[in-house]
């Protein structure tokens, strides 16, 4: 199959895409030759490939990627996939989920040698006639420990002291060449600026790649997590079922704008806000992909268990129905998701 693609150039100096048009294979090469319009620009193409025996295509749903192994469904096709030993199709099954998670501990490491790591917790302001000022506390103070616990993030430190309010409270500071200890009483209740009168802030310290794999693969098993919580979030009404339902392509799109527009970083550096909703996004698919749900690879693996273990296969015919029916059903769920973004898009904050 062939594309011609037909870009504009407006009066703002942009171009804007006008029109896509599929070219008949055999007349595509005579087309190729028709001469460019002025101030236009033309995309042309082949978006079918067959290379090394793989056949490479852009498909008319948009579903994302995906990969279909020679002779998946059928037991008759020699070196096929469904004439593979149950372990090979479990590995061939999740390796795209494999491939997921890979991705999104790539970008969660880059992320992290972006950002870098917390250190330490310095105080960036002291509340007037606040406990913390009564005990000396200054701007610039390091905090190293609290009522004897190391603290490297300023959540650590407020978690223990709203651990302790109205309770005594030993501080451990820098100040300097310096090491001081000195101790307050959170008060309760905690008023307008906090519980001890004093704002935080982290020294941050930069971040090598062998360091950042490993904090990319925690906070790609901590995404993971969190998302097998939903449920157990919205039974409990700690979450809405508004705020965690799926979204389609508009509602991404809607995220994608948002995390690009609350970025911290100044434009002109790397957004990280837009790598962490990408690295979410391939978590999130990975962990969907590998769902036991019929037509889903998790639910392929899940066909493939019983071969294992009872040295019985399920019959294929019965296999592909189910995958079949099962499928319908996603797409259809697919269409509802995407109509759900414009009747009931999700709210932003």
């Amino acid at each position: 199959m062939w594309v011609d693609a037909i870009t504009e150039r407006r009066s703002d100096e942009q171009y804007y895409l006008e029109k896509i048009s599929v070219l008949n294979p055999e007349t595509a090469d005579l087309e190729l030759k028709r001469e460019q319009v002025e101030d236009k620009v033309h995309f042309r193409g082949e978006i079918t490939e067959t290379r090394m025996g793989t056949l490479y295509s852009l498909n008319w749903l948009p579903l994302g990627g995906f990969v279909k192994p020679k002779g998946e469904g059928d037991p008759s096709v020699p070196d096929g996939l469904a004439v593979a030993s149950p372990w090979v199709r479990i590995g061939v099954f999740a390796a795209g989920p494999l491939a997921n998670f890979i991705i999104g501990i790539l970008l969660y490491a880059f992320i992290v040698m972006q950002v870098g790591m917390p250190a330490h917790v310095y105080v960036a302001e002291v509340s007037q006639d606040s406990p913390a000022a009564a005990a000396g506390v200054l701007v610039d103070d390091v905090i190293l420990t609290v009522n004897g616990q190391e603290v490297t993030t300023s959540n650590e430190v407020r978690q223990i002291i709203y651990d302790n309010l109205g309770q005594p409270l030993e501080m451990t500071l820098e100040r300097g060449t310096q090491t001081l200890t000195t101790s307050m009483v959170p008060r309760n209740p905690p008023p307008e600026d906090g519980a001890i009168g004093i704002l935080m802030d982290h020294i941050v310290e930069p971040v090598s790649l062998w360091r950042a794999i490993p904090l990319g693969a925690q906070a790609t098993y901590n995404q993971a997590m969190l998302i097998f919580t939903i449920p157990s979030e919205i039974i409990r009404g700690a979450l809405s079922p508004e705020m965690a339902r799926p979204v389609g392509y508009k509602g991404m799109y809607d995220m994608y704008q948002y995390v690009r527009a609350e970025d911290p970083l100044p434009q002109t550096a790397v957004n990280v806000n837009v790598i962490g909703f990408f690295a979410m996004i391939s978590v999130s698919l990975g962990v969907f992909n590998l769902l036991p749900i019929p037509a889903l690879d998790g639910g392929r693996i899940l066909f493939a268990l019983p071969e294992i273990i009872f040295r019985r296969r399920i019959p294929i015919e019965w296999q592909n129905a189910v995958n079949f029916v099962f499928f319908m059903g996603l797409i259809l769920l697919f269409f509802y998701i995407n109509i759900l973004d414009f009747t009931n898009p999700i709210q932003l904050p």
